[in-house]
């Protein structure tokens, strides 16, 4: 267990200050995770723009998908014991769906109890300080 921890932590540090993250949470298996999984994809190169990776935790499983065309055929797969340290890392709950938007510090920036619309949370990280400056050096 104490592995499975230290490994979440290790992969988290890992993609902090790298990635902005959306980590999708359910104590089940939920339509409402293939529904964010689905809206991810649809705007796939918005979602890549912004170098966010999608991680979605299950009881039994996490999952942590870079590519968000792929839905979480490529994803990396972790223990339930990883998703359990993800989901205290994020003070997400253990019950129902929730979605947590994490900044690039490691930080949550936002919470949903329900599916959320990347048009909703483009505009939330483009108004970030460092997505600004990201967008400067873009030009």
């Amino acid at each position: 267990m104490e592995r499975d921890q230290a490994s979440a932590s290790r992969m988290l540090d890992e993609m902090r200050w790298r990635n902005r993250m959306l980590v999708v949470a359910s104590d089940r298996e939920d339509e409402r995770v293939d529904r964010q999984l689905v809206a991810i994809a649809t705007h796939s190169a918005g979602w890549s723009d912004r170098d966010l990776v999608t991680i979605v935790l299950l009881p039994d499983r996490g999952y942590v998908a870079p590519d968000p065309s792929g839905g979480l055929v490529d994803a990396e797969i972790v223990s339930s014991e990883a998703a359990a340290s993800m989901r205290r890392r994020f003070g997400m709950a253990d019950d129902g769906f929730q979605a947590a938007l994490v900044g690039k510090d490691g930080g949550v920036k936002a919470r949903y109890d329900e599916v959320v619309a990347p048009e909703t949370i483009f505009p939330f990280i483009d108004a970030m300080p460092m997505r600004i400056d990201e967008m400067e050096q873009e030009r």
